[in-house]
């Protein structure tokens, strides 16, 4: 999954040379090996979208969500994990009877009773986030027409003249500019894409058991 996310961060975003001038600091100077240093993926539990799903982005943040990074309201202690956690708790080979029906901090626990430590790989991912966001970010004030000040009050870029909108909207609207998702848009100015919503009937190979036949 890592490696197929990344592809398409490769093509449909690095591989634009427009884009990355525009969002990266020096952009034309990237290219995906120097770039995927600077990859942010990894899972939430309870996951957002009501399944399991690897995230993979690719910084600068949002001026929004790097605001809610600084504030610890982003990649949330305990319920997201780095993908390189993920990958080092699955290389130790043990399979954990009955772990679909434990808690996760009792996971996290079990595998860091087996030298994965998950403290140690979020602490140092959320601070590598951050350094990687801070040295590509290219955002620049001109481009934005409002400020959102303590994640509710608007005001006017520049003269910072407080205004009587909502600062919900605002997000919205900035979501629509900046997503590549759904294009091209409807006349209504929705995304058009969808998704398939059908679960598949074969069941999933088994990777590891433990000595008594357990899954």
């Amino acid at each position: 999954m890592y490696s197929a996310a990344f592809k398409v961060i490769e093509k449909q975003f690095i591989g634009n040379e427009e884009w990355k001038h525009k969002i990266l600091k020096n952009g034309k100077s990237h290219d995906a090996k120097s770039l995927e240093k600077h990859l942010i993926s990894g899972l939430n539990f309870p996951p957002s979208q009501y399944w399991l799903h690897l995230q993979s982005m690719l910084p600068p943040l949002t001026p929004f969500h790097y605001s809610m990074y600084l504030e610890g309201r982003h990649f949330t202690y305990g319920r997201f994990f780095p993908v390189e956690y993920v990958q080092s708790a699955l290389k130790l080979g043990m399979p954990i009877k009955n772990a679909r029906e434990m808690d996760i901090q009792e996971l996290i626990r079990i595998i860091e009773a087996k030298g994965v430590r998950y403290d140690e790989y979020w602490t140092k991912a959320y601070a590598r986030y951050g350094m990687s966001h801070r040295a590509l970010s290219n955002w620049n004030a001109k481009d934005f027409t409002r400020v959102i000040v303590n994640g509710k009050t608007v005001a006017k870029s520049g003269d910072f003249k407080l205004l009587k909108e909502n600062a919900d909207d605002i997000l919205k609207g900035d979501k629509l500019a900046l997503q590549n998702y759904g294009r091209p848009y409807t006349e209504g100015g929705r995304p058009s894409g969808n998704f398939y919503k059908y679960a598949k009937k074969k069941v999933l190979p088994v990777f590891l058991s433990d000595d008594s036949g357990t899954k």
